[in-house]
């Protein structure tokens, strides 16, 4: 009994110190954000370039005249971790998000190297596309966020 109190205890103060490093991480080094914004048949930015294993959170808007999709292969891709920060998951189109006017959704995503192209499914939108580029940390220009 006293063993397994002990170990309780333990266990709190463990949960508490890693907690707390945690947090103090996230204040030393906060998560970057990217912006994208959906207009009639473009994205802004087109290009975006990201170190490797690093968290982004990205925020997409719709602020065209006009219904927008956000598909990027990335959502389907198992070596890319996504985690929804909207309130409710996007509407789905297909595989792809479904922007009505005005709406804006939100997710944290980690890429491994390599180019994970984005575009508009909608019928008549073609050309409204763009890529994420994700470089290796050991290649040049990838220890900064960039071209956004």
């Amino acid at each position: 009994m006293r063993k397994s109190k002990h170990l309780v205890g333990t266990i709190l103060v463990l949960l508490v110190c890693v907690s707390s490093v945690g947090i103090w991480i996230s204040l030393i080094n906060p998560t970057p954000t990217v912006r994208i914004f959906a207009e009639e048949f473009r994205f802004i930015p087109e290009k975006i370039v990201l170190p490797e294993l690093q968290f982004v959170r990205f925020v997409i808007n719709n602020q065209g005249r006009e219904s927008h999709t956000f598909y990027g292969s990335f959502f389907h891709d198992p070596t890319v971790r996504i985690f929804w920060e909207s309130a409710d998951r996007p509407t789905q189109h297909g595989k792809a998000i479904h922007l009505s006017l005005g709406q804006s959704v939100s997710f944290l995503a980690r890429f491994s190297a390599g180019l994970y192209p984005f575009r508009c499914v909608i019928q008549g939108h073609r050309g409204m596309e763009g890529v994420v580029v994700v470089h290796k940390e050991d290649e040049t220009g990838a220890e900064k966020l960039g071209e956004f």
